[in-house]
């Protein structure tokens, strides 16, 4: 949308923090991965199984105040930083509180589209 549009405005309730994209979300799977999943017994599951130990073993990263909350919180606001590119939007949509008191959102190329220069104007407006 980003490229054709001229003006975007975006109505947030509070700014969220967006996780970076792992990989999983863009994944085009291959004829053989597809292939493998419908006819492999197994294949499947344990993929999936696979993904969710991987979801799971970040649980440390929401413990309130602790090393790995603190720095993932500091490498989030320099990710969302450095995809935005805009001082006005950083102000209005990186959080402030601590990574895991709201959900994560991993906005697949949401906020590069906002920070592009070639967006002629964008608004944020905050909801109550």
């Amino acid at each position: 949308m980003q490229p054709i549009t001229s003006h975007v405005t975006t109505f947030i309730r509070e700014p969220t923090w967006v996780s970076p994209v792992q990989g999983l979300e863009q994944h085009i799977y291959s004829a053989e991965e597809r292939r493998d999943f419908e006819q492999k017994p197994g294949v499947l599951t344990e993929y999936r199984k696979n993904i969710e130990r991987g979801l799971n073993g970040q649980f440390g990263i929401f413990l309130k105040n602790s090393k790995p909350n603190l720095d993932t919180r500091e490498y989030f606001i320099e990710q969302m930083k450095e995809k935005l590119h805009n001082e006005y939007l950083e102000e209005r949509l990186i959080p402030q509180w601590a990574v895991g008191c709201r959900r994560l959102t991993p906005g697949v190329g949401y906020l590069e589209s906002l920070g592009k220069e070639t967006s002629p104007s964008y608004t944020v407006k905050s909801t109550p």
